[in-house]
């Protein structure tokens, strides 16, 4: 049963790999709202993100994000989505300008007020013309995040955020999600209680063994 009012429903996701079952019947329905998938390392919290983003394909089942099947119309549910991975995923000859201004055309985003804002906001602009290879694991974070934002997707993915990036950076990326969380769904794989705790993150918990549901 789909809940209508729902920005984001995962039903019967089953998902295996080399013979191993991670996921199986698994179904959930997201409200706007704040998430923060919880469980020790390995148990399936990077894969759930990948399979919702559709960077990683599920053997089984439906992800409906808004009104759009993710099989059935993928352009349309990931111009609905933005996802911000763990470890940056970018060319290393590519600069932060460079970067921003391909998610921008990807997106078709016309404004840049937005994307100037964020910029300055994590304090990115004396690091906008070096490439990627140069910065640090947290300021190629950073870059992620603003790629992710400056789209205002329905559906936020992101996988640890708060990995590497300096405390200012924290509070910025804190102030923005409280902002929109009334609108959207925000859901973080992350082992940063002070994080969870300052967004009153709901807490949802992979089980660890094949996973059939939150505990």
């Amino acid at each position: 049963m789909t809940d209508h009012s729902a920005l984001l429903v995962l039903d019967s996701i089953c998902k295996s790999f080399g013979g191993k079952q991670v996921f199986n019947d698994f179904s959930h329905s997201f409200l706007p709202g704040c998430y923060a998938l919880t469980g020790p390392n390995g148990v399936g919290k990077s894969t759930l993100l990948s399979l919702i983003s559709g960077s990683d394909t599920f053997d089984s089942g439906r992800i409906i994000v808004g009104k759009a099947d993710l099989q059935l119309k993928p352009v349309t549910a990931k111009k609905l989505m933005a996802f911000v991975p763990d470890k940056s995923m970018i060319f290393p000859f590519m600069t932060g300008r460079e970067f921003i201004s391909l998610v921008s055309k990807v997106r078709k985003i016309k404004d840049r007020s937005l994307a100037e804002k964020l910029l300055s906001d994590f304090n990115l602009g004396p690091h906008y013309s070096k490439p990627f290879s140069d910065l640090s694991l947290g300021t190629q974070k950073k870059f992620h995040i603003v790629a992710a934002l400056i789209g205002d997707p329905a559906v936020l993915l992101m996988d640890e955020p708060t990995n590497a990036i300096d405390d200012a950076a924290k509070s910025v990326l804190i102030d923005y999600l409280n902002r929109s969380r009334m609108s959207k769904v925000i859901l973080c794989s992350t082992h940063d209680e002070t994080f969870i705790s300052r967004l009153n993150m709901k807490k949802l918990k992979l089980s660890g063994t094949v996973n059939s549901g939150f505990l």
